[in-house]
């Protein structure tokens, strides 16, 4: 379903607002959490990962730092038949693998949903929120 929707920008330094239009694909994911209750959810391309699940699900992310990606408690699996579809229109940084090694849990289909924006390809996203995650930025 092709939407259209406004982006109010806020304003910069010396700069006015701007308003642009945009079209967009919804984007469908499918989050399971620890207790294996799966909940269809609906994004646009360039929505973050972990907004729409804190926003569409009660499930418990935590994303401490707010989307910093210095916690990994956002930290979520993405079907590792779609990790590296995800991967390539949304690469690592070499900052978010840092975090992803010090992972409780991590695997090699880990990412950090904070980092994670939806693109189009991604359609029918599957991500699984992990049982266990620590706050990293306490621990050395």
């Amino acid at each position: 379903m092709l939407t259209r929707r406004i982006l109010g920008l806020k304003d910069l330094p010396g700069r006015s607002s701007i308003y642009r239009m945009v079209s967009s694909t919804t984007i469908k994911v499918t989050v399971t959490n620890s207790d294996k209750r799966r909940v269809s959810l609906d994004g646009e391309e360039g929505d973050n990962l972990m907004e729409i699940i804190k926003q569409q699900t009660d499930f418990p992310l935590e994303a401490c730092c707010g989307g910093m990606a210095k916690c990994s408690t956002c930290h979520v699996y993405i079907d590792p038949k779609q990790l590296a579809l995800v991967n390539e229109v949304c690469p690592c940084s070499e900052f978010e693998l840092d975090v992803l090694d010090r992972c409780i849990d991590g695997e090699a289909n880990s990412r950090l949903s904070c980092q994670v924006e939806l693109k189009e390809d991604m359609q029918e996203l599957d991500v699984v929120i992990p049982s266990t995650v620590k706050d990293l930025r306490f621990s050395r």
